[in-house]
């Protein structure tokens, strides 16, 4: 395979680039992307739920702040890069 040069410079070929918020591979498909948009949105949930979370066990109010963090959470990460 020849080489690719850019400005006198040669590129190293990847098999995942990212461009602004979105991974892509070789293959166009979604799957990266859509992986490490689920381990932002479970690590961020984990914390957060840490950071708030009123009492051990399950009860109504907690189930409540559990929902609305990971709605929030959720929401936001997946969002990036989609155009309305």
């Amino acid at each position: 395979m020849h080489s690719i040069y850019f400005y006198g410079k040669e590129l190293e070929l990847c098999n995942k680039v990212k461009y602004l918020p979105v991974i892509l591979d070789p293959k166009l498909s979604w799957k990266l992307h859509i992986e490490a948009k689920c381990n932002k949105t479970l690590i961020s949930f984990h914390q957060l739920r840490k950071a708030v979370h009123i009492s051990w066990g399950f009860n109504t109010q907690s189930y409540v702040v559990d929902v609305h963090c990971y709605n929030q959470t959720f929401t936001h990460i997946c969002s990036c890069g989609v155009v309305a």
